[in-house]
């Protein structure tokens, strides 16, 4: 079990999970798409969640149980299982999903959550479609000596009686609830019996254990929908697979006829996957969600930044004494014009005046309206303030441009040689590396251990060549470290 908290003092009310084990029935015979799957959803729930998220083995043979048992003791109050092909969107999620928990919810005795699926009229009995499905532990706990029926055993037991909402998310066959015939209904309808098993899908036994307890199982409301993605993985599998595992995909197909591509032949659930194919050429950074970097100064000659935010440059600010150097690198062109016209051009102030009055820059290097690009106002200000005062700034904003800066597009997961060529030898450095290393884009755009293994071969190389090597950024499994010192990491990681 691998736990993952954002914070030593993790509000313990809420925990996401996910396996290692393909759990899409649908993916089954698929598990390279899988992995590709996988390693998304275990991004967003790294830079899309507040709650910590637990990452397992086996969802089988028991493991399931045993592991909702320990979470349990852990004093988790609801576990989220995800299924491949879902992630949450943004941290909405999680807020509008405990708005529902405590507003309409836990006026119910209910056991889990979901995308219910009743198709009563082909005799199908209630299953989930394979998104996520929220599990309320004490009901779960309550149960307890049924633990054991997670694998419904169909051919001895019958299926309990149960009903179902008038009310309808979509069509007549996504309730807004079921229940045990028995359990307290304000509006009930006539009872239904099943004799059909359901789809051999992971978890719909949870369906009969709650009627069989007089539970309750509810439906996501439209808000928490709307912060969730799911790219419907079982529809379109050869098509997608065709341009997912193109690795040549971003070099074979021009600006304006990746977009058409996007557009006119991918799948509208797919368009979340796609991008990730092209956030090279899709989108570009003129702030990012980075906090300030802290005042420490490292004795540094060198530093490397991608050509995203302002404020990589109070690093050098903080290096003042020793800096000689910074290497912007990026796989972003427009990345690349943007941060080189700031520094040639920006005079210090009004940053968001600047943007706005030059906003034709970035529509000249190719990128065509503001939807593709990332700016927060309130991120400029912040970063201003973080200096003793605006003229403290522009005094440090005057050193800034007189050291040396080099822009080199590069895309440092497949060149990774190529930078440690380009920062030389006998340097003390920092690579602010950012979360380059969850970017979805590298691991969708390369095969097998690719994205992984370069993020080692970058640092034995760096490492290797200079006097000491500073880290700040996401690693590969999305841990993250600021100002971490290279030569004691191989023994902690």
């Amino acid at each position: 079990m691998n736990l993952t908290f954002k914070s030593a003092t993790q509000d313990p009310t809420l925990v996401h999970l996910y396996f290692n084990e393909v759990i899409n029935p649908c993916l089954k015979d698929e598990p390279e798409y899988a992995g590709k799957l996988k390693k998304l959803m275990q991004i967003n729930l790294t830079n899309s969640t507040d709650y910590p998220h637990i990452n397992t083995d086996k969802f089988s043979h028991g493991n399931f149980n045993d592991m909702m048992q320990r979470i349990y003791k852990l004093g988790f109050k609801y576990t989220v299982v995800w299924f491949d092909g879902s992630w949450p969107g943004a941290e909405e999620f999680e807020e509008e999903l405990l708005n529902q928990i405590n507003n309409e919810w836990n006026d119910t005795k209910w056991l889990a959550a979901g995308h219910i699926i009743n198709n009563i009229e082909q005799g199908d009995a209630p299953h989930w479609h394979e998104q996520c499905i929220v599990i309320n532990m004490e009901a779960w706990a309550e149960i307890g000596t049924d633990w054991d029926l997670s694998f419904w055993n169909w051919e001895n037991r019958s299926y309990p009686r149960y009903m179902a909402s008038k009310e309808s998310h979509h069509g007549d066959y996504t309730p807004l609830w079921m229940a045990g015939e028995h359990a307290i209904i304000e509006e009930p309808l006539d009872s239904v019996k099943h004799t059909n098993n359901p789809d051999e899908g992971p978890l719909n036994s949870l369906f009969p254990i709650a009627f069989s307890h007089d539970m309750y199982i509810h439906s996501f409301n439209q808000e928490v929908r709307r912060h969730k993605i799911c790219i419907y993985p079982e529809d379109d599998i050869e098509f997608t697979k065709s341009w997912l595992f193109d690795y040549d995909f971003n070099t074979s197909y021009t600006l304006d006829e990746s977009r058409s591509f996007g557009y006119d032949k991918v799948q509208d659930d797919k368009r979340e996957l796609f991008q990730y194919k092209v956030m090279d050429t899709h989108i570009m950074y003129v702030t990012n969600t980075e906090n300030v970097p802290h005042d420490d100064p490292l004795g540094i000659d060198t530093l490397i930044v991608p050509c995203s935010g302002l404020h990589q440059y109070k690093h050098v600010s903080n290096n003042r004494d020793t800096i000689k150097r910074v290497l912007w690198t990026d796989f972003s062109p427009f990345g690349i014009g943007w941060q080189e016209f700031v520094l040639k051009n920006w005079n210090g102030l009004e940053f968001d005046k600047f943007y706005k009055d030059n906003f034709n820059v970035i529509t000249d290097l190719g990128l065509p309206s503001a939807e593709f690009i990332n700016y927060d106002e309130q991120n400029a200000l912040d970063f201003i303030d973080s200096y003793d005062s605006e003229e403290d700034w522009l005094e440090h904003w005057d050193f800034i441009r007189t050291i040396d800066h080099q822009f080199v597009k590069i895309d440092i997961v497949k060149e990774w040689d190529r930078l440690v060529e380009l920062v030389g030898k006998d340097h003390v450095l920092l690579a602010q590396l950012s979360n380059i290393w969850q970017y979805e884009i590298n691991y969708v755009n390369t095969p097998a251990f690719t994205a992984q293994a370069a993020f080692v071969d970058l640092m034995n190389g760096l490492l290797l060549n200079n006097k000491i090597v500073y880290f700040s950024g996401d690693t590969p499994n999305g841990q993250f470290f600021e100002h971490q010192d290279m030569r004691l990491l191989p023994g902690i990681m």
